[in-house]
């Protein structure tokens, strides 16, 4: 989804992550879209039916705020029944974080992996203002690998605990044939980042634009 958005204070080593809900309909179509998410992220999704049922997605995440990234790839099933359309992804992504206090009394910087499965469901192009809306719900596992500075003590700890993932997110968008500008909001639930030095951001909303390229 190109656009301005919500600001957020907040910023966490991890927030829920807005790649575009596509809902593919035939193998040859393409759908590019670029975002501005809360919080102060700059996002880009490429989605493309490959072949009959078969979907890959590519996105990727840069947050402002923080030196932080988020990236990951997704393969899957599609499925469309006149104006309603479902996914299911399977995919992995790698993320890198810094953050640091206002007090500059600690540093947090690492990476972090996540394996997940993603399912994806809504209606397409409803009225002539092309509407789609629908929900998705993502599920996944965390494994971290944070490096943690004390600049007080002048020591250093490692915060290794995996745990689980859990994202549902609401989208809508409107436009025409080929263009189309959306909302997006997500919720992340997870049993980890919940230290001072691992805290995470749980919700996200984004606002963009999504071009789509239909087959012949």
């Amino acid at each position: 989804m190109v656009a301005v958005a919500m600001l957020s204070a907040s910023c966490g080593v991890y927030h829920p992550q807005l790649a575009e809900i596509p809902l593919i309909d035939h193998k040859g179509d393409v759908h590019v879209s670029a975002a501005i998410s809360t919080p102060l992220s700059a996002t880009v999704t490429m989605s493309a039916g490959v072949a009959d049922h078969i979907a890959v997605q590519i996105y990727t995440d840069i947050t402002s705020l923080i030196s932080a990234n988020y990236s990951h790839f997704a393969i899957g099933y599609y499925g469309n029944w006149e104006k309603s359309a479902f996914e299911l992804y399977a995919g992995f992504g790698c993320g890198t974080s810094k953050v640091q206090d206002i007090d500059h009394t600690w540093l947090n910087f690492g990476k972090y992996y996540i394996p997940y499965a993603q399912a994806n469901w809504g209606l397409k192009n409803l009225t002539k203002a092309h509407i789609d809306f629908g929900v998705s719900l993502k599920a996944g596992y965390i494994v971290p690998e944070f490096h943690i500075f004390n600049t007080e003590r002048d020591f250093y700890s490692w915060d290794m605990e995996t745990g689980y993932l859990i994202e549902p997110q609401l989208f809508a968008r409107l436009g025409s044939e080929h263009v189309k500008f959306g909302l997006q909001a997500g919720y992340c639930l997870t049993n980890i980042f919940r230290t001072e030095e691992t805290y995470y951001d749980p919700f996200a909303v984004g606002f963009g634009v999504t071009f789509f390229v239909k087959p012949k």
